[in-house]
C-alpha cells in the first residue's frame, strides 16, 4: 500500500507483476541497484558485487558469506609447530586456520629449533637459528656457552698467544686452538724450539766512530742499520754510510759480528779507509742494542786510534 502511494505521488503506475517480481525500479538505499537484485536493499553497503567483508553477511548478494573478504586475514603455514609461519605461502581467512599462523617470520618452517625466538649457537654449518639473517661469530646474540676458546696466532708460526683467549664458534688463520707461544711476534720464537732464538731483528740507530793520530783527529758519524740472525753466519751484518766532520769523501761502513756471550756479540768494521776495526754490541734488553769499542786501527798505512759509541733499537 506504502509503494503504491509513493508511485501515486510522482504520478508513476506499476503493475501487479512488478510487485510479484521484485522489479520496481526503485532503489531503496540508494547504491545504485534496483530491489529487484539488491539482497537488502535497506543496507548501502549491500549489493551484486560488493566488497565482501568479514561480518557473517553477505554483501556481495551471491548468496556465500565472507568469501575472499577483503578485511580477511593474511595466514601463513606453520608446519613445524613452532608458533612462525612461511611467508613463501599465504591463505586469507576471516577466522583461523588450523596448522596455520599470523607470523610470517620462520626462516625454516621444517625445524621446530629454528625461528625467531630460537637461541642462536655455535654449529658446524653456521645455521642462522633465530632468523636474523646471521650466524655464529657474526651473530651479536650468539651463546657462547657453545663456542669454543681460541687464541690470536699473530706471527703466523702456528702457535697462538695464551694472553689472547677469546670465546668463538669458528677458528681462522688467526685464530687457533692452540696457546703454547711464547712470543707471538716472532715467528721464530716457538715450543718447537723452546722459544730460544737468541736475539732476532733489525735495529737501527745512529753510531760515530771517532779516530785520531799525529795526523789526522775526525768522526765519522752515521744512521746504521745492522739486521741479527741467528739462521745465518755471520749472525750480525750491516752495510751503512758515515760522513765525516773534516774529511769530504763520505765511508761506507761494513759490519759483521757473532755471538760473544748470550746477549752480546763482537765483530769487525771496515770504516772506508780505516780498517782493522773492531766492535761489541750489548744487547742487555732484546729491543736495544749499544755499541762500543776502542783501539788502534789503520788509516793509509798509519796507526791511527779509534773509538765507537751508538745505540740501535729495533
Amino acid at each position: 500500500m506504502l509503494v503504491l502511494l509513493m508511485l501515486a505521488c510522482t504520478g508513476e503506475t506499476i503493475s501487479a507483476n512488478d510487485l510479484a517480481s521484485g522489479d520496481t525500479g526503485f532503489d531503496g538505499d540508494g547504491d545504485g541497484f534496483d530491489a529487484s537484485v539488491d539482497c537488502n536493499d535497506e543496507d548501502d553497503s549491500v549489493f551484486p558485487g560488493a566488497p565482501e567483508l568479514c561480518d557473517t553477511l553477505d554483501q556481495d548478494c551471491d548468496e556465500n558469506i565472507d568469501e575472499s573478504a577483503s578485511d580477511a586475514t593474511a595466514y601463513y603455514p606453520d608446519n613445524d609447530q613452532d608458533g612462525y609461519g612461511d611467508k613463501s605461502s599465504v591463505r586469507y581467512s576471516c577466522e583461523a586456520l588450523t596448522d596455520f599462523v599470523e607470523d610470517d617470520q620462520d626462516c625454516n618452517d621444517d625445524n621446530a629449533d629454528i625461528n625467531p625466538a630460537a637461541q642462536e649457537i655455535c654449529d658446524e654449518d653456521d645455521v642462522d637459528e633465530d632468523c636474523d639473517g646471521t650466524a655464529d661469530d657474526l651473530d651479536d646474540s650468539t651463546d657462547l656457552s657453545s663456542a669454543q676458546t681460541f687464541y690470536q696466532d699473530a706471527d703466523g708460526d702456528g702457535f697462538g698467544d695464551p694472553e689472547t683467549a677469546n670465546a668463538r664458534c669458528n677458528g681462522s688463520s688467526d685464530w687457533i686452538t692452540d696457546n703454547t707461544d711464547c712470543d707471538d711476534t716472532n715467528p721464530l720464537a716457538t715450543p718447537d724450539n723452546e722459544c730460544d732464538v737468541g736475539w732476532q731483528g733489525v735495529y737501527s740507530g745512529t753510531v760515530a766512530v771517532y779516530a785520531s793520530s799525529s795526523f789526522l783527529t775526525d768522526t765519522c758519524t752515521g744512521t746504521a742499520e745492522l739486521t741479527i740472525d741467528e739462521r745465518y753466519t755471520p749472525i750480525v751484518t750491516g752495510v751503512w754510510e758515515c760522513s765525516w766532520s773534516t774529511l769530504t769523501d763520505p765511508a761506507i761502513v761494513t759490519q759483521n759480528g757473532d755471538p760473544v756471550t748470550e746477549d752480546q756479540f763482537s765483530g769487525s768494521m771496515d770504516v772506508g779507509k780505516l780498517t782493522d776495526v773492531t766492535w761489541v754490541g750489548d744487547l742487555s734488553e732484546p729491543d736495544t742494542m749499544v755499541l762500543s769499542g776502542e783501539g788502534i786501527g789503520t788509516l793509509y798505512g798509519s796507526d791511527v786510534e779509534y773509538a765507537i759509541s751508538g745505540e740501535m733499537s729495533r
